[in-house]
């Protein structure tokens, strides 16, 4: 699973990141840190760094964001590559 993070005050945005690494210890699953993207500023910083998720060698087959114009660029991001069925 990708990580898109945005510069939200920072307790929030280390609270959901923790979630998130604590989610996938709990699963025995290994933080990648190719897939995390940090400090993301605007829809189309986070299209960009959705776009570079999707074209690693092993993309993420979820996306994660923690805040809405994040989201907006990640799906944007989903769409072009037409992969918005196969992401979640």
């Amino acid at each position: 699973m990708g990580v898109c993070r945005c510069p939200i005050p920072a307790d929030r945005q280390a609270k959901r990141y923790a979630g998130y690494v604590e989610g996938l210890a709990t699963r025995g699953i290994r933080l990648d840190p190719e897939l995390v993207r940090f400090d993301l500023h605007g829809i189309g910083a986070a299209e960009r760094a959705t776009l570079e998720l999707l074209a690693l060698p092993h993309p993420p087959t979820a996306v994660f964001t923690g805040q809405n114009l994040v989201t907006i660029g990640a799906v944007r991001a989903l769409k072009q590559m037409q992969a918005q069925h196969r992401v979640a």
